[in-house]
């Protein structure tokens, strides 16, 4: 039997070449299952690239006994484990039974092993994604447990990219992995650490990809590392989020104007400004008119429209124009000269068939239109001056409006130190004012008095003779002389029943 030994370790040796070599394309699950239970899933993965993306290969690996398949060992040639090549082969669901198994040896760290070409299985599952949507849940999986993911190291996404994970997950939108990632897995990355990618900063890619909470969230709590100031592809981050009319990041990035590169045109040459104005935002343009002028007066160019009312009617904001000169955010003078592409602000208004905000805009200038100087020589003026109601009068004709809500809320008072004339004019009203509550008094609280019935008798009727003109029918066409009778009666009385008297024509 000793003389055999060499024969048969020869042998054994050709039999375990022939298994490594007998998976090809048409090679069957049966056929597949006795080579894993010879050898381990990941000899099997490293020969059926045929296989990627495969649902049914998927599932015949998950039918198998999770123990038998040795999913712990190393493979060295490749210098990875059975972990990386489920992910590269885009098999979601044997790879989410796997990390299960992994998670519980520490020792192993599975997640973030890195290979020869610093790959590690959850690069490689951010790379699969778009081959099969169900990848994310899988690095969703492995974000479980962020210990074993090396989200501190930069990873070889391709051959000519390398970035943090979290970087990746923002510049192509990945919402769930980055609302994880910030969430939960913030303290185990450093956002002060960037790859300074020349074609994208995190939060541009998240104001792009939409993911507004999250980028609002970092601005706040993370303003000094955000990179504001930095221009990418000809933007900044402000541009980006104006642009995507993303309101909230706008409004977050706006709450300091020294540190987000306000100033900078965008590739179209647009200030921010002008896109505030463009995009409606109300607060912000009003906040700027009220606090930093500077903002827009230093660096606003714009040919077409030269103040923010006309930029808002260039761009057809009637919100923001309406605002603007309802509160006098601009003069008189500047409201009846402005112009929108060189034609008046009242034409433009016509040709945009907008006659109702023309209106609006006509009855403002005429409030604002300023009054005629106060001639001192006026008589009526020099009685104003002597009753001392200059600074009053003054007052009414500065602002009809305010002096009305004034006196409505009690704030207007006369100092009687300015007053001419003080001691009659004062001594008059006081009489005017004491007689006035005398009558009012007298009205309100009347005395009470014993009211006496008086009997009146009953008068006699006069006779008084009463005259009636009777005009009579003519008679013929020569008699036109009327004939007048009078008759006196000594007293008129109402009708009695029974037949009336006749009337004798002496009478």
């Amino acid at each position: 039997m000793s003389s055999l030994e060499p024969i048969f370790v020869k042998i054994s040796e050709e039999t375990k070449k022939h298994r490594e070599m007998n998976i090809r394309k048409n090679s069957t699950y049966e056929e597949m299952k006795v080579y894993i239970e010879q050898n381990s899933l990941v000899k099997l993965l490293t020969q059926t690239n045929h296989m990627f993306n495969n649902s049914d290969f998927d599932n015949f690996l998950c039918s198998l006994d999770i123990n038998s398949l040795k999913v712990e060992e190393f493979y060295e040639p490749l210098g990875c484990q059975a972990l990386l090549l489920t992910c590269f082969l885009c098999l979601p669901n044997i790879s989410m039974k796997m990390i299960e198994i992994l998670k519980n040896d520490v020792s192993i760290n599975a997640f973030a092993l890195f290979t020869k070409e610093n790959y590690t299985p959850i690069s490689i599952a951010l790379l699969t994604i778009e081959v099969n949507p169900k990848m994310e849940d899988v690095v969703l999986k492995m974000l479980d447990y962020p210990e074993f993911c090396s989200l501190e190291k930069v990873h070889n996404i391709n051959q000519n990219t390398k970035t943090y994970i979290w970087q990746w997950a923002c510049k192509n939108g990945y919402k769930k992995i980055v609302e994880k990632l910030y969430n939960e897995c913030l303290l185990l990355f450093n956002l002060d650490d960037s790859t300074d990618l020349s074609e994208s900063t995190p939060l541009c890619d998240l104001i792009y990809w939409d993911i507004g909470n999250i980028a609002n969230e970092m601005i706040k709590n993370h303003r000094d590392k955000c990179m504001l100031d930095k221009v990418i592809q000809g933007r900044t981050a402000l541009l980006y989020a104006l642009l995507k009319g993303n309101k909230l990041v706008t409004t977050q990035i706006l709450c300091n104007y020294d540190d987000c590169s306000y100033h900078y045109r965008d590739p179209n040459g647009l200030t921010a400004f002008e896109l505030l104005i463009m995009y409606g935002y109300h607060g912000i343009v009003t906040d700027i008119l009220e606090n930093r002028r500077d903002l827009y007066m230093t660096n606003f160019s714009n040919d077409k429209a030269k103040t923010p009312f006309e930029l808002a009617l260039y761009y057809k904001n009637w919100d923001i124009a309406a605002i603007l000169v309802s509160y006098k955010y601009i003069d008189y003078e500047e409201l009846i000269n402005s112009k929108v592409v060189n034609i008046p602000y009242k034409q433009f208004l016509i040709l945009q068939n907008e006659i109702e905000l023309l209106k609006f805009f006509t009855h403002i200038e005429k409030k604002m239109e300023p009054k005629p100087p106060i001639n001192d020589s006026d008589p009526a003026w020099q009685k104003i001056k002597e009753l001392g109601l200059e600074t009053l009068v003054k007052d009414i004709l500065k602002d009809p409006m305010a002096f009305a809500k004034n006196s409505k809320n009690g704030t207007i008072t006369i100092n009687s130190g300015d007053l001419t004339n003080k001691s009659d004019l004062f001594a008059n009203f006081s009489k005017s004012m004491t007689d006035l509550n005398n009558k009012i008094s007298g009205i309100t609280q009347p005395e009470s008095k014993k009211i006496e019935r008086k009997v009146v008798k009953k008068q006699e009727p006069i006779n008084e003779p009463i005259k009636l003109e009777i005009e009579k029918p003519k008679e013929s066409k020569t008699t036109s002389k009327k004939i007048v009778e009078t008759k006196a009666t000594t007293n008129i009385k109402p009708k009695k029943r029974g037949r009336p008297r006749k009337v004798k024509p002496e009478e």
